[in-house]
C-alpha cells in the first residue's frame, strides 16, 4: 500500500472520528436530558435520512467529477456545519447538524471506495479492505471514547474539540487531492470505452438484490443497539455516561480484533457458511444482552462479540463487491447498494423508539435475536451465489 492509500484512510477516518464523537456525545446527553428513548432514536434516524435523500445524484457526481476534490469540499462544509456549537445549543440544532453532517460522512465513504477501486491492485484489495476496517474501528474507538469523555466530564469543551478534529480532517484532505486524481484519470484511460449508465447500475442491482435485503433486514436490527443502548445504561443499569460508552466502544473493539483477524484468513472466510454461522451467532448474543442479568460489566462483552462477527462478514464481502463492479458506474452503484444496506435504519430507529413505550427492552431484543437467527437460512443459498461471482459473470449481467 502506498502513502496516498493511507492519506486516504486518515481523511476518512477523522471524518468517521468526528461523527461517532457527535453520536455518542448528543445521545447521552439527549437520554439524560429528556429521558426518552424515542427522543434519541431520531439521532440514528436522521443520520441516514440525509443520505438516502442525495444519494442518487451523489453517486452520479462521483463517478463524473474529481472525486478528491469532492472529498475536500465535504470536509469544508462539515466544519461549517459544526461551527454553530460553538456559540449555540438546542434540541433542533441538535437533530439539523445530525442531518446536514451525516450528509457528508456518507459521502466520504462513498468516494473512500471509489477511490479505492483506482488506486489500490486487484490482488490487494482484501488487504486493502482489511486495513480499512482496522483503521475505521480505531478511528470509531478514539471518537466514541472522546464523545463519553466529554459527556461525562468536560461537556463545555465538546464543541471546540469538535470543529478542531473537522479543521484537521480538512487540511488531511486538501493533502491528498492532486496525487489521488492523476492516479484514477491514468486508470481510466486504459479503461474500455463501454458507455456505461443508469440502467446497467439497475442490473448490477437486480443482481444482487437478495444479497442487498438481508443486509437491510440486518443492518436494520443492529439499529436498536445505537437506540436502546444509552436507554439500558440510564434507565435500566442506572450507569453514568462511562459505562454507556464501553457498551458502544466495545463494538468498535469487536471490529478492530475482526479487522486483525480477518487480514490473515479474509480469502478463508469467504464463503457462504461462515457468513450464515456468524449471522445465527448474532441471534446468540442478542439473546444473552437480555436474558442473563443486566450488569454494566458484561454486556460490553457482547458487543465485543458482536462486533468481531460484523468485521468477519464485512471485509470479504467488501472486497468482493469492490472488485466486481465496474470503476465507471462504482460511485451510483455503492450510493444504491448504500440506500439498501441503510435504508431500513431511519424507519426502525424511530419504530424501536416508539415500541418502547409498549414492549420490554428484552422483549424487542429476544423478537429481533429470533428473526436473525431465520435469517440465516436463507442467507447461506444468497450469499453463496454472491461469492461464487467473477467478474465475467458481471459483463454478462450487463451484456458487455
Amino acid at each position: 500500500m502506498d502513502d496516498k492509500f493511507w492519506r486516504l484512510l486518515l481523511a476518512r477516518g477523522f471524518i468517521r472520528l468526528s461523527s461517532m464523537m457527535f453520536a455518542i456525545f448528543f445521545m447521552w446527553r439527549l437520554i439524560t436530558q429528556y429521558n426518552s428513548i424515542f427522543i434519541v432514536s431520531l439521532i440514528p434516524a436522521l443520520s441516514i435520512v440525509g443520505y438516502v435523500i442525495v444519494s442518487i445524484p451523489e453517486g452520479y457526481i462521483l463517478d463524473k467529477f474529481d472525486r478528491p476534490k469532492i472529498l475536500f469540499l465535504s470536509s469544508v462544509i462539515l466544519l461549517i456545519i459544526y461551527i454553530p456549537l460553538l456559540f449555540y445549543s438546542s434540541l433542533l440544532l441538535i437533530y439539523v447538524i445530525d442531518l446536514l453532517s451525516s450528509v457528508f460522512f456518507f459521502i466520504s465513504g462513498d468516494i473512500f471506495y471509489t477511490l479505492i477501486k483506482d488506486i489500490v491492485e486487484k490482488e490487494k484489495l482484501s488487504e486493502a479492505m482489511s486495513f480499512n476496517v482496522i483503521s475505521r474501528s480505531i478511528f470509531e474507538i478514539v471518537g466514541i471514547s472522546l464523545g463519553g469523555i466529554s459527556a461525562a466530564f468536560f461537556p463545555y469543551l465538546f464543541p471546540y474539540l469538535l470543529v478542531f478534529i473537522s479543521l484537521l480532517t480538512l487540511i488531511i484532505s486538501y493533502s491528498i487531492s492532486s496525487n489521488i486524481k492523476t492516479v484514477a484519470i491514468e486508470k481510466k484511460k486504459e479503461e474500455k470505452t463501454e458507455e456505461l449508465n443508469y440502467s446497467h447500475v439497475i442490473k448490477l442491482i437486480k443482481y444482487m438484490l437478495p444479497a442487498l435485503l438481508i443486509s437491510l433486514v440486518i443492518n436494520g436490527i443492529f439499529v436498536a443497539l445505537d437506540v436502546f443502548a444509552s436507554g439500558i445504561f440510564y434507565d435500566i443499569l442506572h450507569s453514568g455516561a462511562l459505562g454507556y460508552t464501553a457498551f458502544i466502544l466495545a463494538f468498535s473493539l469487536g471490529t478492530l480484533l475482526g479487522g486483525t483477524i480477518g487480514n490473515r484468513f479474509s480469502e478463508k472466510l469467504l464463503n457462504a457458511r461462515s457468513f450464515a454461522l456468524i449471522i445465527a451467532s448474532f441471534s446468540l448474543v442478542f439473546y444473552l444482552i437480555v436474558l442473563v442479568d443486566f450488569s454494566p460489566y458484561i454486556e460490553p462483552l457482547y458487543t465485543l462479540i458482536l462486533g468481531i462477527g460484523v468485521s468477519l462478514i464485512d471485509i470479504p464481502l467488501e472486497a468482493l463487491i469492490t472488485k466486481i463492479i465496474p470503476s465507471k458506474i462504482f460511485g451510483r452503484t455503492n450510493s444504491l447498494i448504500m440506500i439498501f444496506i441503510n435504508g431500513s435504519s431511519p424507519i426502525l430507529a424511530v419504530v424501536y423508539g416508539f415500541i418502547s413505550n409498549f414492549f420490554s427492552i428484552k422483549i424487542i431484543f429476544i423478537t429481533l435475536g429470533s428473526l436473525m437467527l431465520i435469517i440465516s437460512i436463507p442467507a447461506f443459498f444468497i450469499y453463496r451465489k454472491l461469492v461464487r461471482t467473477r467478474e465475467e459473470d458481471i459483463k454478462k449481467v450487463l451484456q458487455l
